[in-house]
């Protein structure tokens, strides 16, 4: 636009000089010919006085929180600098997601000149934000000189916990035995130690380790360990289905819901697994979960890990990933009546399980019972309102 209105001006001027050959008209012919030559020097002149820095405050966000990357803008010079324009794209290693934008920032003279840029995630995952192509414009946006920038950032958003009531349903296989132990708690297991320490005031005389005591001439004690039994398999499918039936929406329902359940689990003290297929592993990842940490480590790892077939991947549990577990967690998006009758065959590890069936809109929910597993259901922006009062 703008450049269509100059070669009018410009076309106006010459007609004119041509209809009034005078000093008048010659002047205003070269005023409009030396518009473009002056408007490039002074974008010349900006581009060689400003310095530009991007930073990331930080590096974890919870859903809701927005990612920013900060833009320090220095202009050294006496001429103000209209506009700076970035190339930003997206990249969502999660879910293979691809988005590209634009950011637009200015430069006060003789200042710098501070931008938060706000980054629109879209969905959960590993982000990464790359800012490159920038470019310093004249006045009008006609003319611009390229600036040598290319930074990337690397975000982690993680699905925002959601408390609700629950409780958990007592199973025939309550007693199964376990050889998966604590790595943070001691308990009363002798078949394997736990750790050795000092002795204390308190402790029992059968627990000091007596051999190794008499080398190092002062009292140690074993800790023996505490076998994790009767715990809680959390199984995520993340299936990718196709964009018109949820795709990346319901991935992330079933994201948001493992994350409330696990969080919600290690409150009420319930010991219990994270287990994920990873592409074409056929063997699954299984993440024990006893603190906050080992929450956050297990998105971390599931994050990388994660991939998605064309169909789904249906999980068959085995005897690893049933050891000392005593119900069974399944968290899925969205799968239709045929394909539960699939899952119905598929489990016989004999452990007590829940499907948590996660749907994207309210209109998509179909009632479905099995014989062999119990049913629930929850939206995929939110599981609170329907897992409240449940019995998982």
């Amino acid at each position: 636009m703008i450049i269509a209105i100059y070669l009018i001006v410009l076309i106006a001027a010459a007609v004119f000089f041509i209809c009034y050959v005078d000093l008048l008209s010659l002047i205003l012919l070269l005023i409009v010919l030396l518009i473009p030559p002056v408007l490039l020097i002074f974008t010349a002149l900006s581009r060689i006085c400003i310095s530009i820095k991007a930073t990331a405050p930080q590096k974890v966000y919870t859903e809701g929180q927005t990612p920013q990357i900060l833009l320090e803008i220095k202009n050294r010079g006496i001429l103000p600098v209209s506009f700076i324009k970035f190339s930003l794209k997206l990249n969502n290693s999660f879910y293979d997601f691809y988005d590209t934008d634009q950011v637009i920032c200015f430069a006060k003279p003789l200042s710098s000149n501070n931008f938060a840029v706000n980054i629109d995630t879209k969905h959960l995952g590993n982000i990464s934000i790359t800012l490159k192509k920038a470019r310093v414009y004249d006045f009008f946006g006609v003319f611009s000189l390229p600036y040598k920038f290319n930074r990337e950032f690397d975000f982690t958003v993680l699905p925002k916990h959601e408390e609700f009531n629950f409780s958990i349903y007592d199973s025939a296989n309550a007693f199964v035995e376990s050889d998966v132990f604590s790595q943070h708690k001691p308990g009363d297991d002798p078949s394997e130690v736990f750790q050795i320490r000092d002795y204390a005031d308190g402790d029992k005389p059968n627990r000091i380790h007596w051999k190794l005591s008499s080398k190092l001439d002062s009292y140690l004690v074993k800790d023996y360990s505490l076998p994790l039994q009767n715990s809680v398999l959390l199984m995520v499918d993340t299936y990718l289905a196709p964009k018109e039936l949820g795709g990346a929406d319901l991935v992330d329902g079933v994201l948001r819901a493992v994350f409330s359940l696990s969080n919600q689990l290690l409150l009420a003290k319930v010991p219990h697994k994270i287990s994920w297929y990873g592409g074409n592993n056929a063997a699954p990842f299984v993440c024990p979960i006893e603190e906050v940490d080992d929450i956050y480590a297990a998105f971390g790892l599931l994050y990388k890990t994660a991939r998605y077939n064309g169909s789904p991947a249906y999980f068959k549990p085995g005897v690893e990933e049933t050891n000392g577990v005593s119900r069974i967690i399944y968290v899925a998006p969205g799968y239709d009546l045929a394909q539960l009758q699939i899952i119905d065959k598929d489990f016989t590890a004999g452990c007590g399980m829940t499907l948590v069936d996660v749907f994207k809109n309210s209109e998509d929910f179909v009632p479905f019972t099995s014989e062999n597993f119990d049913v629930l259901f929850a939206a995929a922006d939110g599981i609170s309102q329907y897992l409240d009062d449940s019995a998982l």
